[in-house]
């Protein structure tokens, strides 16, 4: 991190395949290689995203080079949720719309090498409001949040 910044992690990211439920009844998608004769929705902030969870599961024959591209994750995600095709999700942005069926995923969530961290400049912890925010974050039981993970 840059000099003056303190990063608390608290998150750890999973990811996945997610599309449309009206495009998952509509095309076969049984296990992680049939994604090789579908529709792959890239995102230019994460553009690694597919040839990680490629490697991350052990799938093979997936052409991560063809799809379209999108400039942020959103964009892909929503395109998914239009049914266009498949999006790489990850989970801490599409639980709400997995949760309630406007994106499904049908492989699950993989553990990524990202994490979502809590930061802070350097003096600003001293600061009232500040101090019980972080205090607040860092202190949420494991189980409230699905993914959380304790600062150490």
């Amino acid at each position: 991190w840059p000099g003056g910044i303190t990063a608390h992690p608290f998150l750890e990211d999973r990811v996945g395949p997610v599309c449309s439920p009206v495009w998952l009844a509509a095309n076969r998608l049984v296990r992680p290689s049939d994604l090789k004769r579908h529709m792959l929705l890239h995102t230019q902030t994460r553009a690694q995203a597919w040839p990680d969870w490629i490697a991350a599961t052990g799938t093979k024959g997936i052409n991560v080079s063809s799809g379209l591209r999108f400039e942020h994750s959103y964009f892909s995600l929503e395109a998914a949720a239009s049914g266009l095709g498949v999006a790489i999700g990850s989970l801490p942005l599409v639980e709400t719309d997995v949760k309630s069926g406007r994106l499904v995923a049908p492989f699950g969530f993989v553990a990524s090498d990202r994490y979502y961290c809590l930061l802070t400049a350097e003096g600003a912890g001293n600061i009232g409001k500040i101090r019980a925010f972080r205090q607040w974050m860092l202190g949420l039981p494991a189980n409230a949040v699905p993914g959380l993970r304790m600062s150490t």
